[in-house]
């Protein structure tokens, strides 16, 4: 029994740790996540001691605007439904819902028009020249609009970012080569990121994000101009609602 007390407690102190960066984040579908693990896990600890299971009540799974939230935390970037299945599943082992995500932008927009009482949104990249929506693209609305607003050039900027922020994170899993094989196979074949398939080995992050952060080097000051100048305008343009949901079609 000893050692299964062992397990459970080291799994809890590597959950608070997680749930303590989230909250200094202010990442809110990382702390609801944070939480309802910790949830299990002390419930399983009880379960040992013999003591009164937790309410079962108390361990609701996050929503799906909560998982995808936190999965684009995960990304950093205005991301496509499907890459943000794909990244979900490399990560958190789990499906999400791909037809009940085809509403969620507008849902979301629907929650900010009668409530507007939630922190963040799942919103919408916008594009630089029109401000309109950037089609198949979801955001986070905790994002600066630079970082929401998509040039000629952003997506290719967005995938390098991704392909930074996921090597990063794949590397502080446990599972070593098991979720450095899935996070590769995220970016093979993407024609706006060629330089990904010249890597060799399937299993070597360094090289897949060196060679991301050589390109973004090269590149990225252009398309943050670019951005920056989108945003400034867009500020002037549009009211809060259509900066996060972009601008009315009239």
């Amino acid at each position: 029994m000893s050692i299964a007390f062992d397990e459970l407690e080291a799994e809890m102190r590597t959950q608070r740790r997680r749930l303590r960066s989230a909250l200094t984040a202010g990442d809110e579908g990382e702390v609801q996540a944070c939480r309802v693990e910790l949830k299990r896990l002390e419930a399983a600890w009880h379960a040992l001691t013999g003591l009164p299971a937790v309410d079962a009540a108390d361990l609701a799974a996050p929503s799906m605007r909560e998982r995808v939230l936190r999965t684009l935390s995960l990304i950093g970037s205005p991301a496509s439904q499907p890459f943000i299945l794909a990244v979900h599943r490399a990560f958190y082992g789990a499906e999400l819902n791909g037809k009940a995500m085809v509403s969620l932008r507008r849902d979301e927009q629907r929650s900010l028009a009668s409530t507007g009482n939630r922190r963040v949104y799942v919103c919408a990249a916008l594009t630089a020249d029109s401000f309109g929506v950037a089609r198949g693209l979801l955001a986070h609305s905790a994002w600066p609009l630079e970082e929401r607003m998509i040039a000629p050039t952003s997506r290719r900027m967005n995938l390098l970012r991704a392909v930074t922020q996921l090597t990063e994170a794949a590397e502080r899993l446990p599972n070593g080569n098991g979720t450095a094989l899935a996070v590769h196979s995220l970016f093979r074949g993407i024609p706006e990121i060629p330089e990904c398939d010249a890597v060799d080995s399937p299993v070597d992050l360094q090289e897949l994000r060196a060679r991301a952060q050589q390109a973004l080097a090269l590149e990225l000051r252009a398309d943050a101009r670019a951005r920056s100048a989108a945003a400034r305008r867009a500020r002037q343009q549009l009211d809060s609602v259509e900066l996060l949901f972009g601008a009315s079609r009239h």
